[in-house]
């Protein structure tokens, strides 16, 4: 079930890029290719974005690379494991998908090869060429199938709410979650709070909150997905499915899934600061952790991000305030372009 949950959860985030600028005019400059972690223990991931000739996006993979020497030779060549990956597909010349398939993967050593393990159908519904909603079905492997029929998806200057239910149908019980995502913004994204509720029982989840934000361009704003997906945050997907702390009990999710990066495609620029909970405080059982990120970038010549250093302090609220900081973690990601098609 913990699976099933947390899959439900990276159902949210994950990432995209550029056809237009800020005024709505063709602006093809750079598109987004890679986002590559640094190297911790021997392991670093990374994120591939493919276009077409429209400069549409169409697929996007997130993969696990662990390095190893190889037999014949001294080289170290990665051993690449799929971790999550995104296809989208569009109508005619149309720049708006209509379709999205989202899988996840784990490895199978007896076939020695990446199995999906969840995989998600989503089709994108427009009225007047705006976004109004979305049907998603969810497939878990070895289990039943689950579906959101509708979704309900509204946007404002200052707000965008997306809201749907799944049902569920396990061995033991019968129920359903509300999944509720509501972003406010104006420049930037201020606040966004992601939160499922378990039948009718009290609501779980994460919510960041931004206190800085720099003065270069926000890369993912100018995705030809960007406004399909304003409701979503960029995020690696955590590889290796670990909570950064503890279910309070058995039934309920981690209490945060593990990031280092988490910003919006309404974003105009990149965040430089912002914190995030596992709890916003209105529900009975808190999360009791708290992770307060910085980030600093290099630019290129275009404004654009090429290198990013994550600092995240990691604390425990049920701690006294001497001894609360659980950690200090640090990694490294490099962006790289190219030139869009003109």
């Amino acid at each position: 079930m913990m699976k099933k949950i947390l899959f439900a959860v990276l159902c949210l985030p994950i990432v995209m890029f550029a056809r237009k600028n800020d005024e709505g005019n063709p602006n093809p400059n750079k598109l987004l290719t890679t986002i590559t972690s640094d190297t911790i223990n021997g392991s670093f991931l990374k994120i591939q974005i493919t276009y077409d000739q429209l400069n549409r996006v169409v697929s996007i993979l997130q993969t696990r690379n662990r390095l190893s020497k190889s037999q014949k030779s001294s080289l170290v060549k990665p051993q690449v494991h799929k971790v999550l990956s995104q296809d989208f597909e569009y109508v005619g010349n149309n720049m708006l998908p209509n379709f999205r398939t989202r899988a996840t993967y784990t490895y199978d050593g007896a076939q020695a090869k990446d199995v999906v393990n969840e995989f998600e159908n989503q089709y994108f519904k427009y009225l007047d060429g705006k976004r109004v909603g979305d049907s998603i079905f969810c497939n878990f492997r070895c289990d039943t199938c689950t579906n959101a029929s509708l979704v309900e998806y509204s946007k404002t200057d200052s707000e965008v709410n997306r809201t749907f239910e799944v049902a569920v149908d396990y061995r033991f019980y019968s129920g359903s979650y509300t999944y509720n995502t509501n972003i406010l913004y104006n420049r930037n994204v201020a606040k966004a709070d992601f939160t499922m509720h378990l039948r009718n029982n009290d609501g779980f989840g994460y919510h960041y909150t931004y206190g800085k934000f720099d003065n270069a361009k926000n890369p993912l704003k100018h995705l030809n997905i960007a406004k399909v997906l304003s409701s979503e945050l960029f995020d690696f997907a955590n590889e290796e499915e670990d909570p950064e702390g503890q279910p309070i009990n058995k039934w309920n999710p981690p209490c945060m899934p593990i990031n280092y990066l988490g910003w919006g495609y309404l974003n105009v620029n990149n965040p430089v600061s912002y914190t995030k909970r596992g709890n916003d405080g209105s529900y009975r059982d808190e999360c009791p952790l708290k992770n307060i990120s910085s980030i600093t970038y290099t630019y290129n010549q275009f404004e654009l991000p090429v290198k990013c250093v994550t600092l995240r302090k990691t604390i425990n609220l049920r701690r006294p305030n001497n001894d609360n900081v659980e950690g200090i973690s640090k990694r490294i990601f490099y962006f790289a372009y190219k030139d869009a098609v003109n």
